[in-house]
């Protein structure tokens, strides 16, 4: 017990040592500056994660999700099968739920879907399985090049695209088969 009031009275020492230091540099202008300069930072910081916050609610709440399947896993409890889904639209993930460690905008993403009734995403699913940074690219790419689109006529381009877009990667895949010979 002697050693625990030892090692508390040591640890009480160093952080009154660390305290003072910490006055004495808050006496600089420099670090005062700093301070404040930091102060407006994590201000800042924080609005913008709130308007952040209410801009995608807004963009999930307007859109009309067009859905593909992102990825498949496994279930760490119940070795179930679960598939993904996203929208190539708004790029709402609902695989954003099962990451361990989200970014901030991935918590955003499964914080709205926590929000809503259900936790799955109503729309349109396309029954097409594609990394959603494709899925997103292929079809803003469509909306650029055709800005009054319906979405059936995006949905038949996007498909449209993919097709294309696997017959030329396996096309190239036969190329190099063939270069290699």
């Amino acid at each position: 017990m002697i050693d625990l009031y030892n090692y508390f009275n040591e640890i009480l020492k160093e952080k009154e040592k660390l305290d003072q230091e910490k006055k004495e540099l808050e006496k600089d202008p420099k670090v005062q500056e700093y301070i404040r300069i930091y102060k407006q930072y994590k201000q800042a910081d924080k609005q913008y994660k709130q308007a952040y916050a209410a801009l995608k609610k807004h963009e999930y709440d307007e859109c009309n999700h067009i859905l593909v399947y992102t990825k498949e896993e496994i279930g760490k409890r119940e070795g179930r099968t679960y598939t993904h889904s996203g929208c190539i639209k708004c790029g709402l993930d609902d695989s954003a739920l099962s990451i361990e460690k989200p970014t901030f905008e991935e918590s955003v993403m499964a914080d709205y879907i926590k929000s809503q009734k259900s936790w799955i995403i109503n729309g349109k699913q396309l029954n097409i399985t594609c990394p959603l940074p494709i899925a997103c690219g292929i079809y803003e790419s469509i909306k650029e090049a055709n800005h009054n689109i319906t979405d059936e006529e995006a949905i038949t381009l996007f498909k449209l695209s993919l097709i294309d877009t696997y017959i030329e990667e396996n096309k190239t895949k036969t190329e190099e088969k063939d270069f290699t010979k």
